[in-house]
């Protein structure tokens, strides 16, 4: 079966597998991209969730958290990290079991490439946030894409903003991000702004795709 452990342990870089995935240094950026955006502590989903490491780096900055996968392997592996709620669930399908407008973010952190359905589980989001929430997506480009055979979906900055608008979003950042580029645009914004946070990179130049959307709040 998919996503079970011989998917985690091929998965992932440095011949470690998912477990090298704990020292990516993009989980702390979102969190800090969230607190530019005005949203620090509350409570966070996270569907998707793997070993739960990005879960276990927002409890720890404040985060009410809760996250939710597929893989009874990847939970039982997420438990040992953090004490949020963890749930098993095809986020595809299964609706998601929170009542509505109950979250101030929802992430799908190299998630929403997988989900055969899709639009039903963007729905379920957009449901369980409250007014002014958040979702956070962020997806693979170009030949990141390609280095996994369960990539189901393929998005381009133009096709995720219009299928999140389309389900009621409103876009607040969107952008590509890292490539060959993302080293000279990050120096540039640590000069001009002292801050690399929201580190865009020229359409057609990112090996990822990173995007903010809001909840209207009426």
């Amino acid at each position: 079966m998919w996503f079970e452990q011989d998917y985690f342990e091929q998965y992932g870089s440095h011949d470690r597998g998912y477990v090298s995935q704990r020292e990516n240094p993009s989980f702390a950026k979102r969190l800090h991209e969230l607190a530019i955006l005005g949203v620090v502590g509350g409570r966070l989903l996270d569907i998707g969730c793997a070993y739960g490491f990005f879960v276990a780096m927002a409890e720890h900055a404040g985060y009410q958290c809760y996250g939710v996968d597929i893989s009874l392997h990847a939970l039982s592996e997420a438990r040992k990290h953090t004490q949020g709620r963890l749930l098993r669930l095809d986020a595809s399908r299964d609706p998601l079991p929170f009542p509505s407008s109950s979250f101030d973010v929802v992430a799908y952190l190299n998630t929403l490439e997988h989900l055969e359905n899709y639009h039903f589980s963007v729905r379920e989001a957009l449901r369980v946030l409250s007014p002014g929430g958040l979702v956070l997506v962020f997806v693979p480009l170009r030949r990141r894409w390609f280095t996994d055979d369960t990539h189901v979906n393929y998005f381009t900055l133009d096709s995720l903003r219009f299928v999140l608008e389309r389900i009621g979003f409103e876009i607040v950042r969107i952008g590509e991000e890292r490539g060959r580029w993302s080293p000279l645009f990050a120096g540039l914004r640590l000069l001009l702004r002292a801050d690399t946070a929201f580190n865009h990179v020229p359409k057609g130049c990112g090996s990822f795709l990173a995007c903010y959307a809001r909840k209207p709040r009426c």
